[in-house]
């Protein structure tokens, strides 16, 4: 080791230590800042606190900015633990945890999202799930979209229950959490906007393929009276009559959708390899 060694490496440790107390600095600096906010609004409900579409521009934002050795995923995850903490301070919320296929990959997407400041629990079904948010508006639902308890199925239409963001919102093939989930609640006090519309509807015939010109896609289905009920992703651009046109010219038909909610869509990076396939075959 070089005599210069020990003082550069000192200098490094240095600059470290100054890095981290700044990010502290500003950490504290942005709780005083809601602190302000709430003593001018006052604690206010999850309907109040949670946006959405806010919380898109800012993963957009964080992508368009990152480079460098860090791992997107674990920015990704200071954020959202960032997020779900000052969120939880303006409005307390409790988190539900529906059924799910996996449920260790579940949990993992919830605390990924989430982190651990804000309390949650397993609801035992999506039934279950279902009524809690009907009982109480402190609480926000994860439900999976390839749950068989049928979560999506048992929400009326003028329930004050809305499906307000899908996880994870940004997809890699080697992100550490691959479960996915639809997250719901007592509906928005604020219109946001939004990509894509979850609803649900009865579909015959080629619906699965209508839907695709469109680039919707059906998340799940269940028989009903010969025909299907399906759960279906559908841009929010698109309106009924297009559907409903385009499903008539195809051979599909498709009844007035109930809508669940809507969600800024997810930012998708397609892995290495298969980018360099496609080169290839181009």
């Amino acid at each position: 080791m070089s005599a210069k060694a020990p003082g550069a490496l000192a200098e490094i440790r240095q600059r470290i230590d100054a890095i981290d107390a700044e990010m502290h600095r500003l950490l504290i600096e942005r709780s005083a800042v809601i602190d302000q906010l709430i003593h001018l609004k006052g604690i206010g409900a999850p309907a109040a606190a949670f946006r959405p579409d806010r919380e898109a521009l800012m993963m957009r934002g964080l992508v368009m900015r990152h480079e460098g050795i860090l791992p997107l995923a674990t920015v990704e995850h200071i954020w959202r633990e960032v997020i779900s903490t000052f969120t939880a301070m303006q409005a307390p919320f409790h988190i539900m945890i529906a059924e799910a296929p996996d449920r260790a990959a579940f949990q993992d997407l919830v605390r990924f999202q989430f982190g651990f400041s804000v309390p949650a629990e397993e609801a035992g079904s999506d039934a279950a799930a279902v009524e809690k948010l009907r009982a109480d508006e402190g609480f926000i639902a994860i439900f999976s979209p390839y749950s068989s308890g049928g979560w999506w199925r048992q929400i009326g239409p003028d329930e004050n229950i809305q499906i307000f963001a899908r996880l994870p919102f940004i997809i890699t093939p080697d992100h550490p959490v691959q479960a996915e989930a639809y997250v719901a609640g007592p509906r928005l006090a604020a219109s946001t906007e939004a990509d894509i519309r979850l609803v649900r509807m009865q579909a015959s015939g080629p619906f699965a393929r209508t839907l695709a010109a469109f680039n919707g896609r059906v998340i799940a289905s269940e028989t009903v009276d010969g025909g299907e009920e399906i759960l279906a992703e559908i841009p929010d651009a698109l309106t009924h009559d297009e559907l409903v046109a385009e499903g008539a010219r195809r051979g599909a038909t498709f009844s007035e959708p109930v809508i669940l909610g809507s969600f800024a869509a997810p930012i998708r990076f397609v892995a290495a390899e298969a980018e360099e396939s496609e080169e290839e075959t181009t």
